[in-house]
């Protein structure tokens, strides 16, 4: 088995460093491209009409995930920012630069909390045409949300 593309989808304000580092592994065992993708998912409320909201929470992202790919030391190495609805948004970037393998974080959410938030490497496993590598989040990184997100969040608020 060799892969030539491998679709890496990160929390910047999560776990992002951990699983970049799973995936560079990867990338440079099989020279495959890495493909590091940051999806923007606004809080609810802030896609309508405000575009600058969803303008800062992509620079947010930008900025965040840059420091983390200088010491990857992967040949071919890109972020990608999209916004949408995180699974069906990773689901067409896969599609798009022909990824052949995922690997992504969890949170590890159980009861409850999995059950009112969802869990996206649940649904990427079910949903995904090729392999799926999850790696465990250390604690204290789950449900972390951008200094940005929480901004746009309080400001639908009130």
């Amino acid at each position: 088995m060799s892969y030539q593309s491998i679709l890496c989808p990160v929390d910047h304000a999560g776990c992002a460093g951990q699983v970049l580092a799973h995936a560079a592994t990867f990338a440079r065992a099989f020279d495959a491209e890495l493909v590091v993708l940051s999806v923007v998912d606004p809080p609810p409320g802030a896609m309508v009409g405000v575009a600058d909201v969803v303008l800062a929470l992509e620079e947010e992202a930008r900025a965040a995930v840059a420091p983390l790919l200088a010491p990857l030391n992967v040949g071919a190495v890109r972020h990608e920012v999209k916004v949408g609805l995180v699974v069906e948004t990773i689901l067409a970037c896969l599609e798009d630069c022909k990824g052949d393998l995922i690997v992504m974080g969890t949170h590890g959410r159980t009861g409850l909390r999995r059950m009112l938030l969802g869990s996206v490497a649940e649904s990427l496993v079910r949903q995904s045409p090729v392999p799926v590598v999850i790696v465990r989040a250390t604690a204290g990184t789950a449900d972390q949300h951008s200094a940005e997100w929480q901004r746009a969040a309080a400001e639908q608020m009130g």
